[in-house]
């Protein structure tokens, strides 16, 4: 079968319009799924449990930070993450703190913090803001 650039482009609009139609069912399920996405270094994942509106800003930004949808960098790698804390302000929302650790091949690199801003759109729980330490801009491909 031949690379076809219009295909391409037909699966992936059609890819991103199915993943508006599945989601996680709690706030911390967001979370995770948010923090494998760093931790496997994948933007799709991250993509996947944000709102329409958070999608948008991300989408735009990969085109520049991580036009493959290929996020962090090889070394220091993200090695793991944590939840801090879980707020419930109100039935339709959640703020999740998450403490990730970074390595190198010699050890541990630092850690950073990031919080998680999680409503309910439609009837899945989805990521509205992120708010997150500087250094852990380049394993999101992100700058809030």
């Amino acid at each position: 079968m031949e690379f076809n650039q219009t295909n391409c482009e037909i699966q992936i609009r059609l890819l991103k319009e199915a993943l508006n139609q599945v989601g996680v069912c709690c706030p911390k399920d967001a979370a995770e799924v948010w923090a494998s996405g760093l931790v496997n270094r994948s933007a799709a994942l991250q993509y996947a449990v944000m709102t329409e509106a958070l999608k948008v800003e991300y989408a735009r930004q990969l085109e520049t930070n991580a036009p493959n949808w290929v996020t962090g960098i090889s070394s220091p790698w993200v090695s793991g993450y944590r939840t801090v804390d879980i707020k419930f302000p109100d039935t339709d929302s959640s703020t999740i703190e998450l403490r990730f650790s970074t390595a190198t091949s010699t050890g541990p690199a630092g850690d950073y913090n990031a919080v998680l801003n999680i409503v309910r759109e439609d009837c899945f729980w989805r990521i509205a803001d992120i708010s997150m330490e500087e250094g852990l801009f380049p394993y999101t491909g992100f700058h809030p």
